[in-house]
């Protein structure tokens, strides 16, 4: 893992990054959620609140997904991704798990090439 002052500086630059094309700063739920709609790929739609919900759990596989914790496993009918649990997170205290989320959405962007 990076040291932490370097993620919360990549992270802070990503949401730097990100109010310049949202208009606004986005929390770490928004970042989420963006992740989700852009996993889901059916654009910028509303939503009801359990589909954002879902949108969340998405976008947690998804950045997860890239160290190997879960992996794709279908697409259902409606186009939503299904994925299943590799292996367990390690167990960390609450701002080791926060450090540990920005880090895994910094590869997610990273990966996207944004």
């Amino acid at each position: 893992m990076m040291n932490p002052e370097a993620i919360e500086a990549s992270f802070k630059d990503l949401q730097t990054k990100l109010k310049q094309q949202f208009k606004r700063q986005p929390s770490l739920d928004a970042i989420l959620y963006i992740i989700g709609m852009n996993a889901l790929g059916k654009g910028n739609i509303t939503y009801d609140r359990e589909e954002k919900m879902n949108l969340l759990h998405v976008a947690h596989c998804t950045v997860f997904a890239l160290s190997g914790y879960y992996e794709l496993e279908r697409t259902d009918e409606d186009g939503w991704p299904h994925f299943k649990i590799l292996k367990q997170y390690p167990i960390m205290e609450l701002s080791e798990q926060e450090l540990f989320l920005k880090q895994h959405i910094l590869m997610y962007f990273k990966s996207i090439d944004y």
